[in-house]
């Protein structure tokens, strides 16, 4: 049991300061690009911080679902920042694509939860 109290607690301190720093570093994106008038980047920068916040997940908690979700959802990211330095391409298909990696990571890992909550369901009975 201690352990288990230990590791909980290891992994709480880890995860207040990894949302001290991303949640912060979101809402300063996002309010800067609003001033700024700059609504295009917006979805492809918040993309993008949540993106390399899987990253630091991986190591957390011991899991490589996260090594694979972080590169998708920064790679969607970056593409979506590509389309927006081009003036003549929509705001819709910029967010089309931020918006696409998005959804894939929370779809990944929703599916990733079902599935343990099925291996633990079964190990409890």
């Amino acid at each position: 049991a201690y352990k288990n109290l230990a590791s909980g607690l290891r992994i709480g301190k880890q995860m207040m300061k990894l949302s001290a720093i991303t949640y912060p570093a979101l809402w300063l994106a996002i309010i800067a690009l609003a001033v700024l008038g700059q609504w295009r980047w917006m979805l492809p920068a918040a993309t993008l911080i949540i993106g390399l916040h899987f990253t630091p997940l991986a190591r957390i908690f011991n899991r490589k679902i996260d090594c694979a979700i972080a590169p998708i959802t920064v790679g969607f990211a970056v593409a979506g920042m590509v389309l927006a330095a081009n003036p003549h391409i929509s705001w819709r298909v910029v967010y089309a694509i931020a918006g696409t990696g998005g959804a894939l990571a929370s779809g990944i890992y929703g599916a990733y939860l079902v599935c343990g909550y099925g291996g633990l369901r079964k190990q409890l009975g």
